[in-house]
């Protein structure tokens, strides 16, 4: 697969050497506006974005003019001018006209910044802001780059994507803290002491790929101001990445492309973000912890993105239609790393509330603290209303939404209720629930095989191309006739992050047989380890 970044970059720094720090465009010997600071609080950063490597154009006859002008009039707290010229079709003109239009509102210049002179000409041609990758830059460069928009009193606005990046920012915040003979004097007129804000890329550089379950892996920037960037096309996913205590979102391709949902998207990130400020301000100090999210289902998810990140090496297992507490016990000290409990009349491994209350106090007495899940096909059931119960009270850990209506990942339900969705698409015609599930911000969205008259636990397989369109749209959680036989196989074809069994580790429906959750859980470490 090539790499796109070094492709920019590369082809970047042919144009600075031959072009200059101004790639030919005009710049104003003397900034023509106030410095405004960025992300004063919590908020919105919309992006002026012609074009991009992945999507091709988007927007190619925007008027950045104008469009700073819409967003400033949606109340975003930035805006965001992509003045790559090869890959992007942008252009510093793009910024002065953006920054002459939006006096009032923070101007942040994006680009795959190589040289510290451009940071002065970012300065003038009114830049409040300017994106520094981490990647691409050494920490010293980096650090050099920020002291140098800390010279100008604008803000080091650093991309943060790998493990290494963390250190790199971390570098550069404390020598743009300092104040001492070791920082640099601030030029007439600048604002003093501005320090970097962190933005982490959902998006792979490298590959263009999209995780938003990146950003809040890395809890290690939560005492910093931090941005959520790229990947939120909706309100709804807005709103959820606000509720997760992100102090902004830079959103570009939905932006750029339908700028009439720009206010929905503002609106919605503005409420849950500043909701999440105050819960985070009110419980700061207290038992030496702050409560950074608004919600429950936040919580949930940023468990699940730090064990990908800091403990990914092989897929996540996830045992499911349990029913006792020594196969739950069994299943968990064998590795695996969910357990899923039933709570559908219907279903022969359905579970009550009490019996699932008696396994969770059997796993704690053992020391075991895998997530456990809830599995309900009606939301308006009886037995769904047990099991949200229980994650209220703490015994389940969240709810799994089968073949039903999912709640938006920022509604008042998943405040209280940590869920997620699964879907059992008959075609690939069908998968556009599963888009409109990922669109509106749910991070992952679990995969079954449809069966006309069974939601579940039915030992079929999905179609393989209904699996490998599926696999093009989001890390893949798959559900569905795996067995210790096959897994190796699925693995190999799929690469699932997330395996769901039920059947496949049976006796029988209900009752798990101990020798094929170790083929299975076997199967899987060898595959991985190869």
């Amino acid at each position: 697969m090539p790499d796109i970044l070094a492709e920019i970059v590369a082809r970047r720094a042919r144009d600075l050497e031959t072009l200059g720090a101004t790639f030919g465009s005009t710049i104003p010997e003397c900034r023509q506006r106030p410095i405004v600071p960025f992300l004063a609080r919590p908020g919105t950063i919309l992006e002026i974005k012609r074009a991009s490597p992945s999507k091709g154009n988007i927007a190619p006859e925007l008027n950045a003019a104008e469009t700073a002008r819409l967003y400033a009039d949606a109340g975003t707290q930035a805006i965001s001018v992509l003045t790559e010229r090869n890959f992007f079709g942008g252009s510093l003109a793009d910024l002065t006209d953006a920054a002459r239009a939006a006096p009032r509102t923070a101007i942040l210049r994006k680009d795959f910044i190589l040289r510290k002179d451009e940071i002065g000409v970012s300065f003038r041609a009114g830049a409040d802001a300017v994106l520094l990758i981490a990647r691409i830059l050494s920490a010293e460069k980096l650090r050099e780059f920020a002291l140098e928009c800390r010279s100008f009193g604008i803000t080091p606005f650093i991309e943060i994507r790998g493990e290494h990046d963390i250190e790199k920012f971390r570098e550069a915040f404390r020598a743009c803290s300092e104040r001492d003979g070791n920082a640099q004097t601030e030029r007439d007129g600048a604002t003093p002491h501005p320090v970097p804000v962190a933005g982490v890329n959902a998006r792979d550089l490298a590959t263009f790929a999209t995780d938003p379950l990146v950003p809040p892996s890395f809890t290690e920037l939560a005492p910093y101001k931090v941005v959520f960037e790229s990947g939120i096309r909706h309100p709804a996913a807005a709103a959820f990445a606000g509720s997760m205590g992100f102090d902004g979102i830079l959103v570009g391709e939905a932006a750029a492309r339908s700028p009439e949902t720009v206010d929905a998207i503002v609106k919605a990130f503005t409420l849950q973000a500043e909701a999440a400020a105050e819960v985070k301000a009110k419980t700061k100090g207290e038992h030496g912890r702050t409560q950074r999210f608004l919600s429950e289902n936040a919580a949930f998810w940023e468990r699940i993105a730090v064990k990908l990140r800091t403990e990914k090496r092989r897929p996540l297992i996830k045992i499911c239609g349990l029913t006792n507490e020594a196969d739950a016990k069994y299943a968990a000290h064998s590795g695996a790393d969910m357990l899923g409990f039933v709570f559908t009349p219907e279903s022969p491994r359905n579970v009550s509330a009490e019996r699932v209350r008696a396994i969770r106090e059997a796993l704690c007495a053992a020391g075991l603290r895998p997530p456990c899940i809830g599995v309900i096909t009606d939301p308006d059931s009886a037995e769904a209303a047990e099991a949200a119960k229980l994650v209220r009270e703490g015994v389940l850990d969240a709810l799994q939404f089968h073949g039903c209506s999912v709640p938006d990942p920022a509604s008042e339900t998943a405040r209280r209720i940590a869920c997620y969705g699964a879907v059992r698409p008959e075609s690939v015609s069908g998968l556009g629930e599963l888009e409109t599930l990922l669109e509106h911000g749910q991070p992952r969205v679990l995969l079954d095989a449809f069966h006309r008259n069974l939601n579940g636990g039915t030992g079929t397989q999905a179609a393989p191309a209904i699996v490998r369109a599926a696999a093009k749209m989001t890390p893949l959680w798959l559900a569905g006739g795996i067995t210790p036989e096959n897994v190796s196989s699925i693995i190999k074809e799929y690469d699932p992050e997330l395996i769901d069994v039920s059947s496949g580790t049976e006796l029988s429906p209900g009752k798990k047989d101990y020798a094929k959750i170790d083929a299975l859980m076997n199967t899987i470490r060898r595959n991985t380890a190869e």
